[in-house]
């Protein structure tokens, strides 16, 4: 690769369209060493060994460049809540954290909810007009897991508005790129999120009920039934992991829902497939978030030094693990950059792996399979306007902003 080049996750190009570029990195220098000094590892082995790698942090604080380049410097506050999210946690505090939350996501809890999704898909499909066009994004994609997320923290669905304005402000939060504006608009939305929180909480401990929020305050008081003291959640803990589990909740899988209907319409021959054979659609999900997944980094910090495909990652060093590039690694998916709904098999690098591994999966695995059961029986014609179709500026949170359809049923 020639030594002037290197990745720029600001090139508008690659923010809309990621996948020339990985691929390049993928065949000419798979671990690749970025201008702020990251490495880019973009192989499918070499990602999914990295994101399974004990010597890996979650924690940027262990960065060796947090203190002098630290994006969250001006706002310490925000770099303080978000040392306490689940997801950006190392042991123990991260199995303490995930085993408070992880009982509403095992399989049974998943099971029982598919009717409330169900309900919630179909109410939002009977809006939608034969031959008027709609915009998938707000009128589906986004208010489907919008909905269930709040569902299960118990938030009133009239204030889903709000709460999204809310979410839409966190999402820099997650990306390599933020800005300074970014982060002056994130501080007012966490101020004003944990304001409605807060009063949210008091509301519950006046009124407890079964929900998840009631569980983790029942924790936070060490009301739980054998819970200890390195059990408990404290106050600010509470806060940032109801905040950080509904945005993680809902916007990655509403960006599934465009990117996965977004690639399949361009794909007739697969459309004409999964149309003759809706049983497929739990497998084809799969290979939507392989094809096309809503994140495409996730960050590691090196806690000691080693060696991967003869480069030297040094104690400190940020190691991005590029998802969009595992998933199309040709070494580990035959004909990777053609969507085929009958791939089976799919073990696709979307949710992570290793101890990180996304906890919310299987609930989003199953709202993506109402998503296209539903809108795929609703409309058996549906029409792209190609002019209407555009991409949120990001890198991370790979969506769509707008995507205008008209369906015919």
């Amino acid at each position: 690769m020639n030594a002037e080049w290197t990745l720029n996750l600001l090139d508008p190009e690659f923010r809309r369209d990621p996948y020339p570029t990985l691929a390049r990195l993928r065949a000419e220098d798979p671990v690749h060493r970025t201008r702020w000094g990251a490495w880019a590892v973009t192989r499918y082995d070499d990602v999914m060994q990295i994101l399974r790698d004990k010597r890996m942090s979650r924690d940027m604080r262990n960065w060796s460049g947090f203190e002098r380049k630290g994006t969250w410097k001006e706002h310490p506050e925000l770099a303080h809540f978000a040392s306490l999210y689940m997801m950006n946690t190392d042991p123990p505090n991260h199995g303490r954290l995930r085993g408070l939350m992880a009982h509403a996501f095992t399989p049974a809890s998943v099971r029982a909810m598919r009717g409330v999704v169900e309900s919630i898909a179909d109410g939002l499909i009977a809006e939608l007009r034969d031959g008027e066009p709609f915009e998938l994004m707000s009128a589906f994609a986004l208010p489907l897991p919008l909905a269930v997320i709040g569902r299960l923290f118990d938030f009133p669905y009239e204030d889903c508005p709000k709460l999204r304005r809310w979410s839409a402000a966190f999402a820099p939060f997650v990306e390599m790129t933020v800005t300074k504006a970014q982060k002056d608009e994130m501080r007012a939305a966490v101020q004003e999120f944990f304001g409605y929180l807060k009063y949210r909480i008091a509301a519950h401990r006046r009124n407890p009920g079964e929900g998840l929020v009631d569980r983790l305050l029942a924790v936070s008081a060490g009301a739980d039934a054998g819970a200890g003291a390195e059990e408990k959640l404290s106050e600010d803990e509470l806060l940032m992991n109801v905040a950080g589990m509904f945005f993680a909740g809902h916007e990655t899988t509403a960006n599934s829902i465009g990117n996965g209907l977004h690639a399949l319409l361009r794909a007739p021959s697969e459309l004409l497939r999964l149309r003759a054979h809706p049983e497929w659609v739990p497998n084809a999900v799969q290979e939507f978030l392989r094809f096309d997944g809503s994140s495409n980094i996730v960050i590691r910090v090196a806690m000691e030094g080693f060696e991967l495909r003869g480069k030297p990652i040094a104690k400190g060093d940020v190691v991005m693990c590029m998802l969009g590039a595992a998933n199309r690694d040709p070494a580990q998916f035959d004909d990777p950059d053609r969507l085929d709904v009958t791939r089976t098999g799919v073990q696709h690098a979307t949710y992570g792996g290793g101890r990180h591994f996304c906890i919310g999966a299987q609930l989003a695995n199953m709202e993506l399979e109402v998503a296209f059961e539903r809108l795929l029986k609703r409309f058996p014609r549906l029409e792209v306007d190609s002019l209407q179709v555009e991409w949120l500026d990001r890198v991370n949170l790979r969506g769509l902003n707008r995507f205008v359809m008209t369906g015919w049923g």
